[in-house]
């Protein structure tokens, strides 16, 4: 039953990992024609009120332990998934959907580095060679994309401390999740998640300019709203049911299949974003900081 339990929580964070990096190259599309504030409101809220009419019309008698999963982990995790959000899409969108792809694996070094230092963990000397191998791969990768910058390389900077404050808050999520999770349903912790940051968000979202939006437009944000239920609730099962390293380790390779993708629509010619250049040192960085995340998140064997 254990091994069957991981497997599934495998599955669980692959598809997630899959999500997610399609997710960046929709978000880049979507800043062309709404602002950020109002994408994530619609994020959340479809995935919100699609997670409640799950318990409403199927599991009521879970709905009704949402006053027990009213602590202060809860409001937290909502609130640092909000701030994530913003952050993530800012950067997206001062810089591109590769470069913030690559530079997010901040998150699984930030997540692992926390276990050294607040839970005390023994750190072994392949988790060290992580570290400097993506410390070097962060190094090569980020003086690639800034000999690329021909015009105001200020933004560009900017756009790297938003993926900084995304990574920094999804570790603080992801802890807050994983505590949760020990104790109540995923899918119940991550409806409650998912009314906080949609309360958040409320306040800022622009409601004349979504009346606007096309029928395509606006079936575009549903899509991610969507990708934001599945990808979460994708990962929940997967913390709950395998080794937070080993789910590390498979969402640590998503950023493979933006760049992938980004890459084949610079070869149709699809301009539905504008492209990234990447030349083969900014390669040879993606490729360390990727295989320094797996390294510092790879369980020690005993």
């Amino acid at each position: 039953m254990q091994s069957k339990n991981q497997t599934r929580g495998i599955l669980m964070a692959a598809f997630t990992a899959i999500l997610w990096g399609v997710l960046a190259i929709i978000l880049k599309f979507s800043l062309t024609f709404i602002d950020a504030l109002s994408i994530i409101w619609v994020r959340f809220g479809v995935a919100f009120f699609l997670l409640l009419s799950h318990y409403v019309f199927r599991n009521r008698e879970d709905l009704k332990k949402t006053k027990t999963v009213f602590s202060m982990l809860a409001p937290l995790a909502g609130f640092m998934l909000a701030i994530n959000y913003i952050s993530y899409l800012k950067a997206v969108d001062l810089t591109g959907p590769g470069n913030v792809q690559i530079l997010i694996q901040l998150s699984p070094l930030l997540l692992a580095l926390s276990g050294f230092i607040i839970f005390k963990e023994v750190i072994t000397k392949i988790q060290i060679a992580g570290f400097v191998m993506a410390a070097l791969g962060f190094s090569l990768f980020y003086y690639d994309q800034l000999s690329h910058v021909l015009q105001n390389k200020v933004l560009y900077h900017t756009g790297n401390l938003w993926v900084l404050l995304a990574a920094l808050s999804w570790v603080s999520f992801a802890i807050c999740q994983k505590f949760l999770t020990r104790t109540w349903p995923p899918q119940l912790v991550n409806l409650f998640v998912y009314g906080v940051a949609f309360a958040c968000f409320t306040p800022f979202a622009n409601f004349s300019h979504l009346a606007m939006l096309s029928p395509f437009q606006l079936g575009i944000l549903c899509l991610m709203g969507l990708n934001t239920l599945l990808a979460y609730g994708a990962l929940g099962e997967a913390l709950h049911n395998a080794p937070a390293f080993l789910v590390s380790i498979i969402l640590a390779l998503n950023p493979i299949l933006t760049l992938v993708l980004l890459k084949l629509l610079k070869v149709l010619d699809l301009q539905w974003i504008p492209f990234e250049t990447v030349s083969p040192i900014g390669y040879l960085g993606a490729g360390a900081v990727l295989t320094g995340a797996i390294l510092v998140v790879k369980k020690r064997k005993k």
